[in-house]
């Protein structure tokens, strides 16, 4: 039978310990983290866009009278997403070193 690797990404671990070591003579020049205001904003921004379309389907599918629950569904949904996420995107980090990010 044959062998399955396991994919590379599949095995990630965030923080310190997923990075690659750095070579002889390597030096780091700057550490980026995750914009928490980013990330919240780009989960506002992504409600706004989900309650346009909600907002612009329903009635022209008929069932304009949806339209409140749909849209609270959207930002609930997405603010849920943004939780259950967070974790995993704030732990990354990237290192800009002379010879790579």
């Amino acid at each position: 039978m044959s062998e399955i690797k396991p994919d590379d990404v599949l095995r990630y671990r965030p923080g310190p310990q997923s990075e690659l070591p750095l070579d002889d003579g390597e030096t780091v020049e700057a550490v980026f983290t995750a914009d928490r205001r980013r990330y919240w904003a780009d989960h506002a921004a992504m409600a706004a866009v989900g309650v346009a379309a909600v907002v612009a389907i329903l009635p022209w599918t008929g069932k304009a009278d949806q339209i409140p629950v749909a849209a609270a569904a959207v930002v609930i949904g997405l603010g849920l997403r943004g939780l259950y996420f967070r974790s995993e995107v704030f732990a990354r980090r990237w290192q800009l070193t002379d010879r790579r990010l």
